[in-house]
């Protein structure tokens, strides 16, 4: 560690304070540089209707961090601006922080903006880092859309991440793609901050009925299902044919008629009918609350380059609740899913044994799955402090190779 403190920008699509799961991951980031002694800042974006919104009147504080919001784009030239276009980073670099920063990072940000970005920061000296969580295909949208997107896509992944100082990536997979290509990479998954008040146990399930809980969104940027929830009821059904279990799955994020639009009429089997809850959008907070008191939390995904790219935030979150995951090998899960202890990996290889993987976990006796809830709780797996010497040995890299 040094004792000279340095400022930090960090740039991206996340909505502060808490809007979305990437502002959780730069904040939690942040504490990590704040505690390694660098000063953090964070441009953010902010969805409002306001056409006249000035970032110098959206100064505001979190956690001990001050940030700014460009205004999130809503038409044609706001998009072109905020994909396009450096300047309104610049003009927060130049007249709104105390000084020019050490480093920038940027969070997912769009290809041709960030290369222009790279040509300020080489000129000022300043070093540019990438934070890279996910590299999706669009499916959805019309020609123009996805032309451009897999564009932006493509060149800030494939070639423009290759040419900045050093990379932060959120999976195994983004990892290796990286450690190829780029001069200084660092893995660092979804982290949390086991300090917070959000954090503290709300208990246990003490009813005999077991209480399932899926909570996100299952659908990723116009790429198609992240989360197979269909795949999930079908399980439930057919495992309390074989044994009759008292459950309830509660699915929190969608609506029972959002799913039904997007997985089809016909995947809520009818003996699970009134077995499975849906509660739409709840604050961060209740789904906090509602993991936190479940035994299990519950996701699917398909292999594909969007769910290996990825980390899911989902379980990063359960396991920090004390709740196990059932889960079947996505992204690099299996790197931290101890079987029996944080839950169970599903097998997903065919119906009959991801059936049966799902069978043998929800007919763990209740004082096994409390066993597990401990478990969890005492990891504290994915607390930042964990990682504190990773990203101290990174930034200890990019001083000096510059």
């Amino acid at each position: 560690m040094h004792s000279e403190k340095k400022n930090i920008l960090y740039i991206g699509g996340f909505e502060l304070p808490d809007k979305n799961a990437a502002a959780h991951r730069v904040i939690a980031n942040g504490k990590m540089l704040a505690e390694l002694n660098y000063d953090v800042f964070y441009l953010a974006v902010q969805d409002t209707k306001d056409t006249t919104l000035k970032v110098e009147d959206t100064k505001s504080t979190f956690e001990g961090f001050t940030y700014w919001s460009l205004k999130y784009p809503r038409n044609f030239i706001e998009w072109y601006k905020y994909i396009a276009d450096a300047d309104q980073i610049i003009d927060v670099i130049e007249n709104h922080l105390p000084a020019l920063p050490y480093a920038i990072i940027a969070y997912d940000y769009p290809a041709v903006a960030l290369a222009k970005l790279l040509s300020y920061c080489r000129k000022k000296q300043i070093l540019l880092i990438g934070d890279t969580t996910d590299w999706y295909k669009v499916y959805r949208g019309n020609l123009l859309f996805r032309i451009i997107k897999s564009f932006d896509t493509n060149y800030r992944m494939r070639w423009l991440h290759n040419h900045l100082d050093g990379m932060i990536t959120v999976s195994r997979y983004l990892y290796d793609y990286y450690k190829k290509r780029a001069a200084n990479v660092l893995f660092l998954p979804p982290l949390v901050d086991i300090a917070e008040k959000k954090w503290e146990d709300a208990g246990n399930n003490l009813s005999e009925e077991l209480r399932l809980v899926y909570a996100g969104q299952p659908f990723s940027k116009g790429s198609g299902k992240k989360d197979r929830i269909d795949k999930v009821l079908f399980a439930l059904s057919e495992a309390i044919k074989k044994e009759p279990i008292n459950f309830k799955l509660l699915v929190i994020g969608i609506t029972q008629d959002y799913y039904l639009e997007n997985y089809g009429i016909n995947t809520i089997p009818d003996n699970i009918k009134d077995k499975v809850i849906f509660l739409g959008r709840l604050s961060h907070k209740e789904v906090l609350k509602e993991i936190q008191i479940a035994d299990y939390s519950i996701f699917i995904r398909d292999d594909y380059r969007v769910t290996r790219a990825g980390f899911p935030t989902k379980f990063v979150e359960s396991i920090t609740c004390g709740t196990p995951v059932l889960t079947n090998s996505s992204s690099n899960i299996d790197e931290y899913l101890i079987e029996g202890e944080f839950g169970f990996l599903l097998n997903t290889s065919n119906q009959q044994r991801l059936t049966d993987s799902l069978l043998n976990a929800i007919a763990q006796p209740k004082e096994e799955i409390i066993k597990m809830k401990l478990a969890c709780k005492r990891s504290q797996l994915f607390d930042y402090h964990q990682f504190l010497n990773s990203m101290d040995e990174f930034l200890k890299k990019l001083r000096d190779s510059n």
